[in-house]
């Protein structure tokens, strides 16, 4: 409504939101799993002092009396260092003595662990429910003519309910869990506890099996004030500051679970949770429109976030991690040039300095962050000449170029995965049909000149120090029919 002589345009309103998500999860091991774990642990794990390093699951030639070339088990090299150690150090000589006078104790360390080969979730199930609350108001007043003050503040609840039923079979992990001396001569050895991961990957952890509920309350008041003063009839200048919010939630993935097998603090549903987002943005700039012909705007910017949610591999899976000391600024340029109107240019450039400040951010720390580029120009030209009463021309081409970037900040992967600066150019022609071009035809081609360019990267995991990317789309071309009611 309106208040205050009409000076005052105000909004009072709600908003209610409610949502389901399911997942049903399936990871396996597949035919080769064994067979992979045993020639990468051996590549891995050899060394002078161990030339034909260890295996899990003796599936290359064993080491015996008659083939002394060949690979032992874990446990077998653990006994030999015992057997090394004995004459001299007292503990080594009573652990061994233990271990040989107890068959069932022996087994542990000659026996290869049970094969994985099909083992694996056999099915994680997730759901969150999520409730969602906001009331808000907007509203703007003209101080006097040409300056207007515009204020908003909403108040946001939002709550997320999570029940898990997580089912996963791992036998050989499920052997190294049920066997403490086996258990405890593999995490003594920080190699071998790194290699381990090969079977008792925490995404297929037996560890996590259990059905778990847990939820979280997120509530944040936000909102805006903009003061806007009409210079001119053709200049508006602006200062804005925004409060920003963006709710916590919880990664679907056991993988996400700190397992007490190296250390963590236990399986708990809480540290699937990940924490709400909070931004105070502000912005000063310009607007202007000093005839049809030309539209100029520009704005200098900052953004400072606190909870900044980071998708970041972790080795294993996904994972929404929570930073503080983020921080987005720079400047943003942007015309509009249309010498008829049958034809229009635009062309915009930005600036953008994004780094963040938080150690736990580890390869992000006081880097620009992935994705981000510090420079892109953009532009576009559109020409629609009359052909005929209702028929229109239709021609259009745009462009994005942008300087250097990376999609992933691992100094490792810089000569494989990161873009060099690159232009992307998108084109169409065609025809409208009648009334303010309600109906058109057009071919179209995206990514005219085929431009590769990586979107995102991540390591592979037990692929040693291998790194996988997502493409960018190749050309894209086709023919499409438009119409508008």
């Amino acid at each position: 409504g309106k208040a205050l002589d009409d000076k005052l345009d105000w909004l009072i309103g709600g908003f209610y939101m409610n949502e389901t998500l399911k997942l049903h999860d399936t990871v396996r091991f597949g035919a080769d799993a064994d067979r992979y774990a045993d020639y990468f642990t051996k590549a891995a794990s050899a060394s002078a002092a161990l030339p034909s390093g260890f295996q899990w699951f003796g599936t290359l030639p064993r080491l015996t009396a008659t083939n002394p070339t060949g690979t032992p088990l874990y446990g077998e090299v653990v006994l030999r260092q015992l057997q090394l150690l004995a004459p001299t150090n007292a503990t080594a000589a009573a652990q061994l003595q233990a271990i040989m006078t107890t068959p069932a104790l022996l087994a542990q360390y000659t026996t290869p662990l049970p094969s994985n080969v099909g083992a694996g979730q056999v099915g994680d199930d997730f759901k969150v429910k999520t409730n969602a609350i906001a009331l808000f108001t907007h509203n703007m007043f003209e101080i006097t003519d040409g300056i207007t003050l515009t204020g908003g503040l909403r108040y946001n609840w939002e709550r997320k309910t999570l029940d898990a039923t997580l089912n996963a079979t791992n036998p050989a992990c499920s052997f190294i869990l049920n066997n403490a001396a086996l258990r405890g001569a593999i995490l003594a050895n920080p190699g071998a506890a790194a290699l381990s991961v090969l079977n008792c990957n925490p995404t297929v952890n037996p560890q996590g099996n259990g059905t778990y509920n847990t939820r979280r309350t997120d509530k944040e008041f936000t909102g805006t004030v903009k003061l806007a003063i009409k210079a001119t009839d053709d200049v508006m200048v602006y200062g804005s500051f925004d409060h920003g919010y963006k709710s916590g939630g919880f990664n679907l993935d056991r993988a996400t679970f700190s397992y007490p097998l190296y250390g963590g603090t236990g399986v708990n549903p809480n540290s699937l949770s990940f924490a709400p987002e909070t931004v105070n943005a502000y912005e000063i700039g310009v607007k202007t429109q000093f005839s049809r012909e030309f539209v100029f705007n520009a704005s200098i910017f900052r953004q400072d976030f606190d909870g900044f949610q980071s998708l970041r591999f972790m080795g294993n899976n996904f994972v929404v991690q929570s930073y503080n000391n983020v921080r987005s600024e720079g400047v943003e340029l942007e015309s509009i040039i249309r010498p008829s109107r049958e034809l229009t240019f635009n062309l915009g450039y930005t600036y953008l300095k994004a780094i963040v400040g938080d150690p736990a951010a580890g390869d992000d720390y006081n880097k620009q962050m992935t994705n981000q580029p510090r420079h892109v120009v953009a532009g576009g030209i559109v020409f629609t000449p009359q052909l005929s009463d209702a028929v229109r021309g239709l021609f259009g081409a745009n462009f994005r170029m942008q300087s250097d970037s990376t999609p992933l900040n691992t100094p490792n992967a810089y000569p494989y995965v990161s873009n060099d600066g690159y232009v992307v150019v998108n084109a169409k022609i065609g025809l409208e049909f009648g009334e303010d071009g309600r109906f058109a035809v057009e071919a179209y081609a995206d990514n005219l000149f085929n431009k590769y360019y990586n979107i995102t990267a991540f390591p592979i995991p037990e692929q040693g120090s291998s790194y996988a990317v997502y493409p960018s789309a190749p050309r894209f071309y086709g023919v499409r029919a438009r119409a508008r009611f």
